[in-house]
């Protein structure tokens, strides 16, 4: 009969709680092993069998090696206590099974495990040992808050603070580090002796590292009383020459569902021992089961937060401030970035997530395929006016639009000027998109067109997306093509699109690529582009000026709907059309009024002269247009000079070779009324006109 080859023993250290701080050796060890011991006193119980028992085999054997408490085994006469497990464990490799002793943190320090292989080697010389070095509980606390045990040529010690209360005042003063092992009884008389050292001594308390119940706190009075017994306390001098370990990471956590947090931001978020943030967000995240301090907060208090966070980091912890969405998408990074700016240096991680746009997209199909521009419709942060400004060129431009913030209870109004201006540039039936509270419980999503769109169901937390030309549904679902091509772009005929507006957009598509850059804002581009379109002169763009308060001086005449006096009526034919889409808004000229060919006659000034001082006496705040003659602009700048008229805003294009200059140059140096008029001799009635329809639009 075969004598079976010996079993092995193995002594694995399993690290203090945490299953991924295993190594892979003792792993596979652990996998190989017939049979699985530990401390006890009961079997498949205890913290290091709680690391391990997702890793093993139904088939594996299970042993205990104390049947009591390890408080009565005395620290002479040890041998009885162990021996009958150690005789058992001979047994088991004698029979050619390896045996695998587990035990929390690293065999070699303060470990039952160093029992047992002493007493087999003693009793059983011929069974083969073998030890499996684990991570300590000491390393693991230090690498929990970012302390270094020693560096160069620093001594640290290790103390089992029990048995050491009274010589703590010596150690704390001997070594620049003390790790105080088991140190409920001992916290008194080291709560003491930090006392004594004030500034020059700071402490960390750690318990249960690594597992669901840890608890820390750099306060460790606040530990005494706690009965928790893998715990440990971190002393070291604070030189002033120290790293902190403080530092603060902006974690975007998605649209609310966990599965959606990347896997970089959940590493973060189970590495830090605070997290800030909206009360909302945190309980979105109570599935992830977190150990950090959850310091949550009501909504508004998002500079509150910010300055939280860093001073958490200050003190030296780790922080992870968290915001929905992608923390860099009107997010808190911005936010905490300048708060930071203002305050002691503090090392700041931004972790991406998955934004509330994209989230939105998938749920609609691919609305996204092309260029697409984000815009907030809340007013809070960013003037109305500059976020008109953007509707324009981003609908102007073509862009597939995300609507964030689109409505709350005090702002409703929003929504429908944003339709309102996109209208200019897009078909009525351009497909809409609206998803609310994307991936959360109660989420909602549905499509509508530009022109049906209403707030009926609309609120803060809803994200809309506006197609652009070429976006389009199919199947239900709302797809932008990734290129405009005759196969991606839908059929554009004279029964879809009316002849003159596909000319139109034909020839501003032209007129933008033949201009390519030029420094103009939005609104001065628009009424530039339209000056080209009416002469196809691109000087225009070049010749244009307009004085600084031009741009506010027109958008309140519009809003106030000043009316427009002209000095020809081939101008005043020309925005006609225009106004009429306008409710409230008039136009006229006072050329060919009798009283104006009258008051010519007696005074000897032109008839557009004339015009523009009947204008004055009837009108005390017009929004004055002169496309035709420069005898018309002099009366105007004559009456603003020395008669004290005020129109809203001159719009001046008068055309010609005499007298055309010079009255363009006397606007030019006056104050006292807004203008917009182009250098030169160039100008005319249709280039006045197509200023103020482009003015209109914008």
């Amino acid at each position: 009969m075969d004598t079976p080859s010996l079993g092995h023993f193995y002594a694995i250290g399993v690290g203090p709680g945490d299953p991924e701080l295993l190594t892979l050796r003792a792993l596979r060890l652990l996998k190989q092993a017939r049979v699985i011991a530990h401390a006890g006193p009961r079997p498949r119980e205890g913290r290091a069998f709680a690391i391990v028992e997702s890793h093993l085999r139904d088939e594996q054997e299970t042993r205990v090696v104390l049947t009591e408490a390890m408080s009565v085994v005395s620290g002479s006469e040890w041998r009885p206590h162990y021996r009958p497990a150690v005789d058992a464990i001979a047994a088991d490799c004698r029979a050619g099974r390896d045996v695998a002793f587990i035990t929390e943190g690293d065999p070699t320090v303060f470990s039952t495990a160093a029992y047992v292989w002493l007493l087999l080697s003693e009793s059983h010389p011929e069974i083969p040992i073998e030890v499996i070095p684990g991570v300590t509980s000491v390393t693991a606390a230090a690498a929990r808050v970012a302390w270094p045990l020693a560096l160069r040529d620093q001594p640290f010690a290790v103390v089992p603070a029990h048995y050491h209360a009274e010589q703590l005042r010596g150690l704390i003063a001997q070594f620049p580090t003390v790790c105080l092992l088991k140190p409920k009884e001992a916290l008194p008389k080291l709560v003491e002796a930090l006392a004594e050292y004030g500034a020059e001594r700071e402490a960390v308390y750690l318990e249960n590292v690594g597992t669901s119940s840890e608890w820390i706190t750099r306060n460790p009075e606040e530990a005494v009383g706690r009965d928790a017994y893998f715990s440990l306390v971190l002393v070291r001098t604070a030189d002033g020459t120290k790293q902190t370990g403080g530092k603060v990471a902006v974690v975007g956590i998605g649209p609310g569902d966990v599965r959606l947090l990347t896997y970089r931001a959940q590493e973060v978020l189970r590495g830090v021992e605070a997290v800030v943030g909206y009360d909302a967000y945190l309980q979105a995240l109570a599935p992830l089961g977190l150990r950090a301090e959850m310091r949550g907060s009501p909504i508004g208090k998002e500079s509150e937060r910010a300055h939280e966070a860093l001073t958490l980091a200050q003190q030296g912890k780790r922080v992870a401030l968290v915001s929905s969405g992608d923390a860099g998408v009107y997010g808190m990074a911005s936010l905490l970035l300048e708060t930071a700016a203002d305050n002691p240096p503090i090392e700041v991680d931004v972790i991406p997530g998955v934004t509330a746009a994209t989230a939105a997209a998938a749920l609609l199909g691919a609305p996204l395929g092309h260029d697409f521009a984000c815009i907030s419709l809340s007013d809070l942060l960013t003037p109305w006016e500059t976020i008109e400004t953007r509707l324009d060129a981003a609908g102007r431009g073509d862009f597939v639009l995300a609507f964030y913030n689109p409505i709350s209870q005090r702002r409703t109004w929003q929504l429908p000027r944003a339709r309102e201006i996109l209208l200019r540039h897009r078909r009525p039936e351009t497909p809409v998109g609206l998803v609310d509270r994307a991936y959360r419980p109660g989420a909602r999503v549905w499509m509508t067109t530009l022109s049906d769109l209403t707030t009926e169901g609309v609120g803060m937390e809803t994200l809309l997306i506006v197609g652009n030309s070429q976006t389009r549904v199919i199947d239900g679902r709302m797809v932008t093509p990734r290129g405009y091509t005759p196969t991606t772009a839908p059929e554009r005929t004279s029964s879809s699109v009316p002849a003159g507006r596909r000319i139109m957009e034909e020839s501003f598509a032209i007129i933008d690529r033949e201009l390519g850059d030029i420094d103009l804002p939005p609104w001065a581009f628009a009424v530039a582009r339209r000056m080209i379109h009416a002469s196809a002169d691109f000087d225009f763009a070049r010749l244009l000026r307009y004085s600084a308060d031009f741009e506010e001086a027109i958008r309140a005449a519009f809003r106030a709907k000043a009316t427009i006096v002209t000095d020809v009526e081939m101008v005043r034919q020309g925005i006609a059309p225009t106004l009429a889409r306008l409710p409230g808004m008039t136009v006229g000229c006072h050329l060919n009024d009798p009283e104006a060919s009258a008051l010519a006659q007696a005074t000897g000034i032109t008839r557009s002269a004339a015009g523009i001082r009947l204008a004055a006496r009837r009108h005390a705040k017009p929004l004055l247009v002169v496309g035709n003659a420069p005898t018309a602009l002099d009366e105007a700048l004559r009456l603003i000079e020395q008669e004290d008229w005020r129109p809203t805003a001159l719009i001046a294009m008068p055309v010609g070779f005499v007298g055309v200059v010079e009255a363009k140059e006397r606007l030019l140096t006056q104050t006292r009324v807004p203008y917009l008029t182009c250098s030169g001799r160039k100008g005319g009635s249709g280039v006045a006109a197509a200023a103020v329809n482009a003015l209109a639009a914008v």
